[in-house]
C-alpha cells in the first residue's frame, strides 16, 4: 500500500504534465489504440497464467517451463495478430497514427511473458516488497518516459513508446529476484492439461479487459476523438486510486487466500475482513477525489480539460466498489474455480458495457459517465455477492457486512453537499476543501463507531508504516 501511494503520485504527476502537452483529440487516438490492444492481448493474459502457478503449490516437474513457453508462444502469436491488423484498425478510425501505436504495444506482449515463472515464485514466497518496488519502477519508467517524450514533441507516441521499455525492465528485475526455478526447453506434448485451465483463465482476462478497456472502445465507436479523449482522461483520473490499489493488492490476496485452504468459513471471514478494510480506505478516497475535482482540475490542469470534471466525479463514485471485484476474483482463483471466475467476470463486464452503451445513446459526456458509473458499481457488487454465496456458509451475513462499508459514502456526500451550499460565498478551492475535510471527519467517526476493531487495526498499520519509513 505504501508503494501504491507512491505509484499514484508518480502517475498523477505524469498525467498533469501530459495534459499540458496533448489535446483531447490526441489522447482519444492513443486511447483507441490502447483499448484495442488491451482487449486483444487480454485473451492470453500471462497474469492469469502466473496465478495458475501460484494456486498450484504442488507442481509437477516441468510445469513452470510448460506455463512459460505456452504463455510466450501465445503472446508472440497475439503480437503478430495485432501488428497484422494495425493498418485495418487505423483505416477504420481514419487515424494513421493508430498503426504506429499498435506496433509499440505489440512489442510489449512477448516481453510481458518473460517474468511469468519468476514473478509467480516471488508471490508464492510472499515477497511483496520486491514485487511492489518493481511495480513502482515500472510505473516510473512508463510515466517518466511519457512525460519526457511528450515534452520533446513526440505527441501521442509518448504514451505508447515507454510501455515495452517498462515491460523489459520488469522482466529483468523479476528474473534476477526470483531465480531458482529451472526453465527447460519447450515440450508441447505436455501442454494439453494446461490448455483447459488456460482457456478459462484467458476468458477471465478477456472479461477483465472488457471491463477496463471496453467503455473506451464503445465510446470510440462514435468517431468523435474529442469525446473519446475527454472520457478517457476522466476515466484515467478517476481510476488512479482505485485501480492502483486493486492491481497491487490482488497479488497479495491471491497467495494469502490460497494458503487458507478450502475451508469456506475461514475464507468467508477473510473476505469479509479484507473487504471492510479496503472499502474503509477506498470509499473516502473516492468521495474526497470527487469533492475536490472541480477546483483542482481548474487549478492543476489546462482549461481544455474542464468539461470532463462532471464525468470524472461520476466515474470516481462508481468505482468505489471495485475492491469487491478484486477480492471476489482472488477468492475464486484461490479455490481453483477458473470457470466461475471467467463467467462471473464476464457478467460484470457485460453490465458495465451495457450501461456505457445506454449512456452513449442518451448523449453528452456527463450522461455517458453517469450510466457507466452505475454499471461499474452494480457489476462489482453483484460479482462479489455471487462469489460469497458460493461459499455456502453464512454467505448472506458476510456479503451484507462486506458491502455495508460502501454506505459510509452516503453521510460523506451529504455533509459535503451541505457544506458546499453553505459556503458558496467562498472561493471554490476553500469551499471544496472544507467540504472534503468535514466529509473525512464524518467518515472517520462512522468507521470508528461501526467497525472499531478494524479502524484501530488500520490506524496501527498506518502508524507502523510511518515509523518504518522514518
Amino acid at each position: 500500500m505504501g508503494v501504491t501511494l507512491g505509484s499514484k503520485l508518480v502517475s498523477f504527476g505524469a498525467q498533469v504534465a501530459i495534459a499540458w502537452f496533448l489535446v483531447p483529440e490526441e489522447l482519444g487516438i492513443a486511447t483507441t489504440a490502447i483499448a484495442f490492444a488491451g482487449l486483444v492481448s487480454s485473451l492470453v493474459s500471462v497474469t492469469h497464467l502466473r496465478r495458475l502457478l501460484i494456486h498450484q503449490s504442488a507442481r509437477t516437474p516441468g510445469q513452470a517451463a510448460d506455463v512459460l513457453w505456452l504463455g510466450l508462444v501465445t503472446n508472440v502469436a497475439v503480437a503478430l495478430a495485432v501488428i497484422a491488423s494495425a493498418g485495418l484498425v487505423a483505416s477504420r478510425y481514419a487515424a494513421p497514427a493508430i498503426e504506429r501505436h499498435l506496433v509499440f504495444l505489440a512489442l510489449a506482449l512477448p516481453l510481458g511473458a518473460l517474468p511469468l515463472v519468476h514473478g509467480a515464485r516471488l508471490s508464492r514466497e510472499l515477497r511483496f516488497r520486491v514485487l511492489s518496488l518493481t511495480h513502482l519502477g515500472e510505473v516510473c519508467l512508463r510515466s517518466g518516459g511519457s512525460v519526457a517524450l511528450a515534452a520533446l514533441g513526440f505527441g501521442t507516441l509518448s504514451l505508447t513508446v515507454p510501455i515495452p521499455i517498462a515491460a523489459a525492465f520488469a522482466g529483468l528485475v523479476y528474473w534476477y529476484a526470483g531465480r531458482g526455478d529451472r526453465i527447460g526447453r519447450p515440450n508441447p506434448t505436455r501442454w494439453g492439461p494446461l490448455l483447459g485451465q488456460a482457456a478459462w483463465l484467458s476468458l477471465t482476462a478477456f472479461a477483465a479487459g472488457l471491463q477496463a478497456h471496453g467503455s473506451n472502445f464503445i465510446v470510440s465507436l462514435s468517431r468523435d476523438p474529442q469525446l473519446v479523449g475527454l472520457y478517457a482522461w476522466s476515466f484515467t483520473l478517476a481510476a488512479q486510486s482505485v485501480f492502483l490499489f486493486s492491481t497491487s493488492l490482488q497479488d497479495v490476496f491471491l497467495p494469502s487466500l490460497a494458503r487458507l485452504g478450502a475451508d469456506p468459513q475461514r475464507l468467508g471471514q477473510a473476505f469479509r475482513s479484507a473487504a471492510i478494510s479496503l472499502l474503509l480506505i477506498v470509499v473516502p478516497v473516492c468521495v474526497i477525489q470527487a469533492l475536490l475535482a472541480p477546483p483542482l482540475v481548474g487549478w492543476v490542469f489546462h482549461a481544455k480539460w474542464q468539461p470532463a470534471v462532471g464525468a470524472m466525479q461520476w466515474l470516481t463514485l462508481g468505482m468505489m466498489s471495485h475492491p469487491l471485484n478484486m477480492l471476489a476474483g482472488a477468492l475464486l482463483m484461490a479455490r481453483g474455480h477458473y470457470r466461475a471466475t471467467a463467467l462471473r467476470t464476464l457478467g460484470a463486464s457485460a453490465i458495465v458495457l451495457s450501461a456505457t452503451y445506454i449512456g452513449g445513446k442518451l448523449g453528452g459526456l456527463t450522461a455517458l459517465a453517469a450510466c457507466s458509473s452505475l454499471g461499474w458499481f452494480l457489476g462489482n457488487l453483484l460479482l462479489a455477492i455471487a462469489t460469497v454465496a458460493s461459499l455456502g456458509t453464512a454467505w448472506l451475513r458476510h456479503a451484507l457486512a462486506s458491502a455495508s462499508a460502501l454506505l459510509t459514502a452516503v453521510p460523506m456526500l451529504a455533509v459535503g453537499w451541505l457544506t458546499l451550499r453553505l459556503t458558496s460565498g467562498l472561493s471554490p478551492l476553500w469551499s471544496h476543501s472544507l467540504a472534503a475535510a468535514l466529509a473525512t471527519l464524518v467518515h472517520a467517526s462512522v468507521a470508528y463507531v461501526c467497525w472499531p476493531e478494524i479502524s484501530r487495526r488500520l490506524l496501527s498499520l498506518s502508524l507502523s508504516m510511518t515509523r518504518s519509513q522514518r
